[in-house]
């Protein structure tokens, strides 16, 4: 008897608790794939003024050798002028990224050569979080997501 209350409990409490543990970790593999992608933003920036040219930042290829063509960031990001500078692979395959545009490409001003300022929105699940990228370069994610 003590063991069927025991395992009763405990079959109630992880039915409470895994909810929870999802949105955990659905917040932290958004959070970690937007760190990821401003950290590619940031270095392709600092590259470009330093070097004196654009670098460009753009949906990966499958092996990460290249941008990509179909516009859809599945693979990830890289940074490149004319070879690739680094390469970043997403690592989680449920996060979704929406974006307005292929690729953010910065001058040696360290503006980027966009009209408007871009968007980017990372989603898993219900957790949304998004990247905004100012038509003067600077890249910040919206701390109101997950």
């Amino acid at each position: 008897m003590e063991l069927m209350v025991t395992i009763a409990i405990v079959a109630i409490v992880t039915t409470t608790a895994l909810p929870s543990f999802q949105s955990m970790f659905d917040t932290y593999h958004v959070r970690s794939q937007t760190n990821n992608f401003i950290s590619a933003l940031k270095l392709a920036r600092t590259e470009a003024m330093r070097r004196g040219e654009n670098i460009k930042v753009c949906n990966s290829n499958s092996n990460q050798s290249d941008c990509g063509s179909s516009g859809d960031w599945q693979y990830g990001w890289v940074a490149r002028n004319s070879s690739v500078l680094k390469s970043w692979k997403k690592d989680d395959t449920s996060t979704m990224i929406n974006a307005d545009a292929d690729s953010i490409e910065y001058t040696k001003y360290g503006r980027i050569t966009a009209s408007t300022n871009l968007n980017f929105e990372f989603t898993r699940n219900s957790c949304i979080r998004k990247v905004s990228v100012k038509r003067t370069g600077r890249a910040a994610a919206d701390q109101s997501g997950c």
